[in-house]
């Protein structure tokens, strides 16, 4: 899984940022969330890069037209609110701090 980083300068020049198609992607391995994010985010770019020349990205819903979602039955028609950007942004540089 990959997700579009934007404009985040302080990602500028990260050799683990994916640029495609002139927007920059964080590449996350999501079956290791036990292991941390900088740690899901390490094996995501070592994942993307061994995969050679036929690694592309889908988009969600592109994706989802041949793997519907899949929801958590206890969850019903609720869907998980997102977190504010100051939030997602403390979380990450607490995050980064691990290295």
């Amino acid at each position: 899984m990959a997700f579009e980083v934007g404009d985040a300068n302080w990602l500028e020049g990260n050799p683990d940022i994916i640029e495609l198609n002139g927007k920059r992607w964080l590449p996350v391995e999501i079956t290791v969330p036990d292991q941390g994010f900088t740690r899901a985010w390490r094996i995501g770019t070592r994942e993307w890069r061994t995969s050679g020349t036929e690694a592309t990205l889908f988009p969600i819903r592109e994706a989802w037209q041949f793997y519907p979602p899949v929801t958590v039955p206890a969850s019903g028609d609720h869907h998980p609110e997102m977190p504010d950007r100051a939030g997602i942004l403390k979380a990450m540089e607490t995050e980064l701090r691990k290295q």
